[in-house]
């Protein structure tokens, strides 16, 4: 999705790819579904119902789903967000995941779970993307290591990294996470003793 070119539904959306060949051609890292930098608070992608975005089946096993730009689903009752990679799942700044409105639903973000303890597959938001999806669950689950830019939700909150760490992405004390309940686990640890998940 360029940044000139939206997806915009009045109902579910779903994006799947094998191999876009736009970073590194026909050599890795390869890309299932990336969608650009329309701008801080631009929708790239917006749906009123459930968004999907996965690595296809033909996708080579280390295809990643590039967001840097924001995903909105302006749904006001049950909404489901799903990302699914087969390698990493990488946020740039303004590749947020917004559904403030929601009362309930879940948002689930995998990286890498075919080959998990592997560490391949990581998750790493920027520091300054923002998941803030009202009431609804978030699922966020890497192989490998996991960096946090900020989540928010009045619901549960469960992240984990299956063969690695949870990390800070601001190296500092800004808020991580706020949620109703929040459960972590992490192979190899959650925060660092610098910089504490906060």
């Amino acid at each position: 999705v360029e940044a000139l070119g939206q997806v915009d539904s009045a109902q579910d959306a779903t994006l799947e790819g094998s191999n876009l060949f736009a970073d590194g051609g026909l050599l890795a890292p390869f890309e299932s579904v990336q969608i650009d930098d329309g701008g801080a608070g631009v929708d790239q992608v917006l749906a009123v119902r459930d968004i999907t975005i996965r690595s296809g089946a033909n996708a080579p096993a280390n295809a990643d789903i590039e967001i840097f730009g924001q995903i909105r689903s302006a749904g006001l009752a049950a909404v489901n967000i799903t990302i699914d990679a087969k390698e990493d799942v990488l946020f740039g700044v303004n590749g947020d995941i917004m559904a403030a409105s929601a009362t309930s639903g879940l948002i689930h973000v995998f990286a890498d779970q075919a080959t998990a303890g592997s560490t391949g597959g990581v998750i790493t938001m920027a520091d300054g993307t923002l998941l803030s999806v009202g009431a609804a669950t978030v699922e966020i689950v890497a192989d490998g290591n996991l960096q946090i830019g900020e989540i928010v939700s009045t619901g549960g909150v469960n992240a984990a990294s299956l063969a690695a760490s949870i990390t800070d992405a601001d190296a500092g004390a800004g808020n991580d996470i706020t949620a109703g309940s929040l459960a972590l686990w992490a192979a190899s640890g959650v925060g660092t003793d610098g910089d504490a998940i906060e």
